[in-house]
This record gives C-alpha cells, structure tokens and sequence, in this order.
C-alpha cells in the first residue's frame, strides 16, 4: 500500500484531536491528537506496520490506497464520467434579461425582452425530446429578473413537472432573484407551481448594499429585500442567501449578519455563502471594483463563515467536498437558454448571444448548433491538460476552478479560477468540524467518510 497524494492533516487544540481529511474520498476522519506520530508512521511505511484500528480506519477513508492505484487517472475517469454522462438534464433558463435593479457589476447586457408564447412552446418541445432518455432534470430561473417574466416562469415549471411525474423521473428547480419584488403573492405562485429554492443576494450592510443595488430608477433596496427574505424563510423555501464581498463591503457584513440574526428570520431555511465577485466584462465595460484576489478572498472567507455560525447560520455541507466536475459549463447535459431560445454553455455569456450561443432552439425542439468552435472551445478544456491543476493537492475539490476567463481568451492565467480550498482547507477543515460538533455529529467520530465510492 502507499499514502494518497491528497491526504490532509491539521490539529484542532480546542478538543486536542488531529483531523485528517482525504481530498479524493471526501472524508474527514476524527484522531485523538496522540496518535499523530502514530499516523505518520503508519503512512511512511504501511506494509512494515501491523493491521491495527487506525490502519483499517486510513485504508477505509482512502489515506491509504493500492499499490498500483494511479489517483490522476482515477479522477479523470470520474471527471470523464460525469461531463460525458448523458442521464441528465440541467436548464438555466432567463424568461427575460429585463431587470428592475442597476448593480454595476452585473455581466449581462440586458435587453427589454421577454419570452414570447413561440419560444415558450419550443422549451417544451425541448423538453419533452430530452427527458425521454434520462433519470434527472433540474431548471434553474435567471435573468435579468425572472419575477418580471412570472407568468413564463409558471407555465413551463408547471409543465416541466408534470412531464416529469408522467414519465417518472426526478425534478427540481429553483429561483435566482434579488428579492426586491418576492411579495407574499409572488412566494404564493412560486410555491404553487412547485419552487421551493431562492438564491438572493445581500451585498453587505445597509449601506454599501444600496450603493451597489439599487432600483433603475435609484431607490434604496436593503430594508425591502430583507422584509422579503423574512417572510419567504417563514413559508419554509431554502434560501441561498449570498454576500458579494469586495474590499469596500468586507466590514459591514459582519453587521449584515447580526442583523439577520436579530431578526425573526427562520434560520434554518438560510445559507449564508460569502462570494467573491468575479472580475468580468459588462456591457458598461470591464468590472473589477474593489475586488479580492481568490487568494485574498479566501483568507477572510472561514473568518465570516465562522461568524455566521456564531450567530446561528448554517453551513454548507458542500464546504468540505470533493467533486467531479467544477460547474456544468463543459458537460453535455448543462444548457443554458436565454429569451430567444438561443443556447450558451455559461451563464456569464448571457446577454451575449451574437458571440457566445452555441445554437439555438428549433420549432421541433431540436438544438440547431451553428456555432461549433464555442462548443468545442468549452467541451474541449480539460484540467488534466493543465500541469499546474495535475500538481495541485486540491485539484479533486475543484477539477480545475472556474474555467470561464481562460475559455474566453481573457488570460492564460490558470489561478485566476482557483477554488479558495486551495488556500484555505486547514482552515475550513477546523471549522466545518465545529460545525459538525455543535450538530451533534463529531465526538470522535467519522465525518462524511467515503462520499465517493469510486
């Protein structure tokens, strides 16, 4: 036997334990902390060291691997498999690009259109020659602001749903909306037609919030966002409940967090989930603000993770987690449609069709790809042609980042899309570990061994 390439090890004084975590398995294994030297040991020389509790324990977490076992080639394969896998569908489908609010770091060029009833009719079409095959489908509403285009949103979720059920197969969806115009009427039609997850932003602290999202016609957002929020948390939706952090916002929202905590939000409908903003192009022209580094972010990432948990917050199971693949936007199974039909492989390329579509929608349903040098330019990056992402001991929780700046020939940089685990899994080790603690479910034990069976 021999020690994995993406074994990790911290020791957490509090409890006086060494936690160790396995970046291919995804398991996080619980050692009283004088066992350390006991560990190394093991992990030096495996095949000298007698069968033992903490061996069988490494060998099951997958510190400890065959001989012959090539880790490279055992994440390609799963990378492979899930890209190529085609019993799936995933549709991030913008109903309208019109939207209410004016945030300059918004990517996409907005236009005043809707979805007519000849595209509506295509999507389902669309959907019915996709589902024939497949166990799954998820659709994810965008924009723009999908509440503007509410009506759209409710036909074809009611009409992927009950596709669904009649040919037995999985289905779910959910809402990315700034909240401004989620009223108890709206929280009413989307629980009716069976959404039951909101993705909504808070940049911060009142201020700095409504610097940065305010109305078209410049209205302050905060106070009316956060009456929403609350109200939707007590209806029992999910709520991803997200922070765009830059360096003028980074302070205020730990003041954004004790007032969520102070209100009678339901938390437990709530993830907080810090995010850096991406620096990209607008249709105002390049953004980056004040924006941090992924290196920068991810310092102070676990500081605000661990605050929101001190004030009652979850966190997110997917904190410590390996993957497969870093987003859909290189898979055959992820489209992403816009208003006119038109199909794009990132949601960063909407509103940006002429350049960036791969195709679009025909009257029977059909996707028409006129565009294959986009299709390949996406479906042919691949991390493990990367050496850096090959060398790097964080590769299987990230498969190589975000892709989008180096697809679109913005930089040969490859750190630009780097998971912040790159930096911070010690840190984040400790703290999902608290986390599990103060849940009931780490005294000692095993936490999240063997996510991944192969």
């Amino acid at each position: 036997m021999k020690e994995s390439g993406y074994n990790f090890f911290v020791k957490y004084e509090p409890d006086n334990i060494l936690l160790g975590y396995n970046c291919v398995s995804g398991g996080l294994l619980v050692f009283p902390g004088q066992q350390h030297d006991v560990i190394n040991k093991i992990l030096e020389n495996p095949d000298k060291v007698e069968d033992s509790i903490i061996k069988e324990k490494l060998i099951k977490g997958r510190f400890l691997i065959d001989d012959d076992l090539d880790e490279i080639q055992l994440l390609k394969f799963r990378n492979n498999t899930a890209r190529f896998n085609p019993n799936g569908l995933g549709m991030v489908i913008t109903p309208t690009l019109l939207c209410n609010f004016d945030c300059p770091y918004c990517y996409v060029d907005r236009e005043r259109v809707a979805m007519s009833p000849e595209t509506v009719a295509k999507m389902k079409l669309f959907f019915d020659k996709k589902i024939e095959h497949i166990g799954a489908a998820a659709a994810c509403w965008s924009g723009g602001e999908p509440i503007l285009a509410i009506d759209t949103v409710e036909e074809l979720n009611n009409y992927f749903r009950k596709k669904s059920l009649e040919e037995d197969i999985t289905f779910s969806s959910s809402v990315i909306t700034n909240g401004y115009l989620l009223s108890p009427e709206i929280v009413e039609r989307l629980t009716q037609c069976g959404i039951s997850v909101l993705q909504i932003t808070i940049d911060g602290y009142r201020e700095h919030h409504n610097r940065f999202r305010r109305t078209q016609g410049g209205q302050d957002t905060y106070e009316k966002i956060l009456e929403n929020v609350i109200y939707a948390s007590k209806k029992d939706f999910k709520i991803i409940l997200r922070s765009n952090i830059q360096k003028e916002n980074y302070q205020g929202v730990y003041q954004l967090i004790d007032e969520l905590a102070d209100s009678d939000l339901k938390k437990d409908n709530i993830l907080y989930v810090p995010c850096n903003v991406m620096a990209v192009e607008t249709n105002r022209g390049h953004y980056c603000g004040n924006c941090f580094s992924n290196e920068e972010f991810s310092a102070i990432e676990p500081e605000i993770l661990e605050y929101s948990m001190n004030r009652g917050f979850k966190l997110s199971k997917h904190l410590l987690s390996t993957t497969s693949t870093f987003c859909g936007a290189n898979s055959l199974t992820l489209f992403v449609i816009d208003a006119y039909a038109n199909v794009m492989k990132c949601w960063c390329n909407l509103g940006r069709a002429d350049k960036n579509m791969t195709g679009s929608i025909g009257q029977n349903g059909e996707i028409n790809y006129s565009n294959h040098k986009n299709i390949l330019k996406w479906m042919s990056w691949d991390p493990f042609d990367i050496d850096e992402c090959k060398k790097c001991r964080v590769l299987p929780a990230c498969m190589g980042g975000c892709m989008y700046h180096n697809v679109m020939g913005e930089t040969d940089e490859i750190g630009v899309g780097c998971s912040q685990r790159k930096y911070n899994l010690s840190q984040m080790m400790k703290l999902y570990y608290e986390f599990c603690k103060r849940n009931g479910h780490a005294k000692l034990q095993d936490i999240g061994l063997l996510k991944n069976k192969t």
